[in-house]
């Protein structure tokens, strides 16, 4: 773990805004609360997916459940309830979410948008 460092590698933070080039690993939806460690995505190679994003903005929400390193490998990983409703809702609104990420796009270039 480095510190102070232009690109230092962190743990955690007090404020989103302060992460920038966060990397997550992707699992997919199965049923009820639980989601696969190998999306379908990667399947084929029976390997993990993982994302990287670019800013902060991108990151909407930190789930309760905690996670292991033995958990995160196993074949599925199931979520607190509270999770999966956050989940539910994030996917209930996946237009309304791709919109205002396009939205803010065009407002961080510097235009003035009116509502």
């Amino acid at each position: 773990m480095w510190k102070n460092g232009k690109h230092g590698a962190i743990v955690e933070s007090s404020s989103i805004a302060a992460v920038s080039h966060l990397d997550v690993q992707l699992f997919q939806y199965r049923l009820a609360r639980e989601f696969r460690s190998v999306p379908d995505a990667t399947a084929i190679f029976q390997t993990k997916q993982f994302l990287f994003l670019p800013d902060s903005i991108q990151f909407l929400c930190l789930i309760e459940t905690k996670l292991s390193s033995e958990i995160t490998s196993a074949p599925f990983i199931e979520l607190l309830p509270r999770d999966v409703d956050h989940y539910k809702a994030l996917k209930s609104g996946q237009k309304e979410l791709t919109a205002a990420l396009k939205l803010s796009k065009k407002c961080s270039g510097g235009e003035e948008l009116d509502e």
